[in-house]
C-alpha cells in the first residue's frame, strides 16, 4: 500500500511504489508550493506554481548530470580550464601517496565523469500518478508537455542521529553510521562556494575564527579576501549537518567521522562535490545566470558508488542575474529585517547555552505573510527559470527571467 512516508515543509515523500523495469520498490518526491527558510519549517503562504517548477528544474538537471556528453561539453569550457588551473595549487594531505596533489585527483575524476557521468537517484517523471498502486512507467523530460510535480527516485536508507547531551551540553550521536554497509544517505550537506553574495554566512565565519582554514574541508589561500565581489575558479568546500534542529557547519575531522567514510573516500566525495558544483555553474551560465554557491546531498549505493540525492534547483543554490537573486534567497531577504527573524536568530544562539535543542518553542512571534503581488512575482521567477533550464515552455504567459529579476530588484514585500 502506498502511503505518505514523510510530509515535509516543501516536499512530500510517497511510497513505496512499483516502477516498470525496476525490480526493487521506489519512492515518489511530490514537490509542493510551500517553502521553508531559516530551518523554521512551512512558511505562512504558498507560492503559485513553485512545486511544478522545482520538479521540472530537478528533472532537467538530473538528466543532464547523468549524460556523459554534458560532462564532455563542460570539460571544454573556459570554466573548467580555470577550475583545473586553480585546483593544481591545492596540496592533498589525505592521499596515501604524499607526492600526489588534489589537482591530479581532480583531473582523474574529471576524465571519469566524461565517460560515466554522475549517478543520481532520479528515475524519471511520475506523470498522471493518481493511482500509485499500479506500476508506474517513468517518463523522460522529452516525453512531457504539461506541468507535473512528482518525480520517481530510488530509496536510500535514512538514519537520523540521536539527540543527547554530555555534561548538560546538547550533542548528536552519529555512532550508528560508523562501519555501516549497504545503501545509505550520508547525513551531511556538502556546500560549494564560487562567490560570496549578500546573505552569505561565510565571510563572517572566516573573520570570527582565525583557524577556519585549518578546519574547513577544502579552501584556497587564506590570504584571499572573502567578501562580496570575490570570485573563485575552484570553490571553497564546506560541510554542515542535515538532521539536526539547525544546520551546523562542521570541521573536516568531524565531517569525516559523521560520514562513516574513510579519508580517501571522503576526499573523493569532496572532489565530486566540486565538479558537480562546476557542472551546475556551467548550466546556469548558459542562461546568463551566475551561480554563487549551493549545496548537494550524497548517498552510497549497495555497490559503494556515490549517488547524488535529494533535489537540485533554486532552493539548493544561490543564483543571480545582473546582481539580483533569482533563487530562494530573495525569500530569505524578505524576512531578514523582521522581528520574527531576529527572534529566530536569538533562539538558535541559545541552543548551546541552554542545552535545549528545541529552539522554536522560545520564538513567540510568527512570520508575516508575503503580499499577493510578491508571491506572484516569485512564482513567475521559479517557473521562468524552470522553462529556461529545461529548454521547454511548460509554463506559459511569463516574462523573460531578466525582466522578472528587474521587477524583483525594484520591489519589496509591498
Amino acid at each position: 500500500m502506498t502511503t505518505t512516508l514523510y510530509r515535509g515543509s516543501a516536499k512530500n515523500i510517497l511510497g513505496p511504489v512499483r516502477v516498470d523495469g525496476i525490480a526493487t520498490e521506489s519512492i515518489v518526491f511530490e514537490f509542493t508550493d510551500q517553502y521553508s527558510i531559516f530551518d523554521w519549517g512551512q512558511m505562512p503562504n504558498p507560492i503559485p506554481g513553485k512545486g511544478s517548477a522545482l520538479a521540472l528544474t530537478a528533472s532537467a538537471l538530473f538528466e543532464k548530470l547523468a549524460e556523459p556528453s554534458c560532462w564532455e561539453e563542460l570539460s571544454k569550457s573556459k570554466l573548467a580550464l580555470e577550475f583545473r588551473k586553480s585546483a593544481a595549487n591545492l596540496e592533498s594531505t589525505t592521499r596515501r601517496n604524499e607526492s600526489s596533489s588534489v589537482g591530479s585527483a581532480i583531473n582523474e575524476l574529471g576524465e571519469k565523469l566524461k565517460t560515466n557521468a554522475q549517478a543520481t537517484h532520479y528515475l524519471g517523471i511520475a506523470e498522471n500518478t493518481d493511482n500509485l498502486e499500479s506500476p508506474i512507467k517513468p517518463k523522460a523530460l522529452g516525453e512531457v508537455s504539461n506541468p507535473f510535480n512528482r518525480i520517481l527516485v530510488a530509496p536510500f536508507a535514512v538514519k537520523k542521529p540521536k539527540a543527547g547531551n554530555v555534561l548538560g551540553k546538547p550533542i548528536y550521536d552519529y555512532s550508528e553510521y560508523q562501519g555501516e554497509s549497504g545503501a545509505k544517505l550520508i547525513p551531511l550537506e556538502f556546500v560549494f562556494r564560487f562567490s560570496f553574495p549578500k546573505g552569505s554566512s561565510f565571510p563572517s565565519r572566516v573573520k570570527s575564527n582565525s583557524l577556519y582554514f585549518e578546519q574547513v574541508p577544502l579552501a584556497l589561500d587564506s590570504g584571499v579576501e572573502f567578501q562580496s565581489g570575490t570570485e573563485m575558479s575552484f570553490p571553497v568546500l564546506e560541510c554542515s549537518t542535515k538532521f539536526e534542529t539547525t544546520d551546523r557547519p562542521v570541521t573536516l575531522s568531524e565531517a569525516v567521522l559523521i560520514s562513516g567514510l574513510s579519508t580517501e573516500r571522503f576526499e573523493e566525495l569532496l572532489i565530486r562535490t566540486a565538479w558537480c558544483g562546476l557542472f551546475l555553474k556551467h548550466e546556469f551560465s548558459k542562461m546568463g545566470i551566475e551561480l554563487a554557491d549551493g549545496k548537494i546531498e550524497w548517498g552510497v549505493s549497495d555497490s559503494g558508488e556515490f549517488v547524488l540525492l535529494d533535489s537540485v534547483g533554486p532552493d539548493e543554490v544561490r543564483i543571480l542575474i545582473d546582481g539580483t537573486q533569482v533563487s530562494k534567497e530573495i525569500l530569505r531577504a524578505d524576512y531578514r529585517d523582521s522581528d520574527w527573524y531576529r527572534a529566530v536568530v536569538a533562539a538558535k544562539e541559545q541552543i548551546f547555552k541552554s542545552g535545549d535543542l528545541n529552539w522554536k518553542k522560545s520564538v513567540t512571534l510568527a512570520p508575516e505573510k508575503l503580499s499577493s503581488n510578491r508571491l506572484r512575482l516569485v512564482g513567475d521567477m521559479y517557473q521562468s527559470l524552470a522553462n529556461g533550464i529545461s529548454g521547454k515552455e511548460i509554463f506559459g504567459n511569463l516574462s523573460e527571467l531578466k525582466s522578472i529579476a528587474a521587477e524583483i530588484a525594484e520591489g519589496s514585500n509591498e
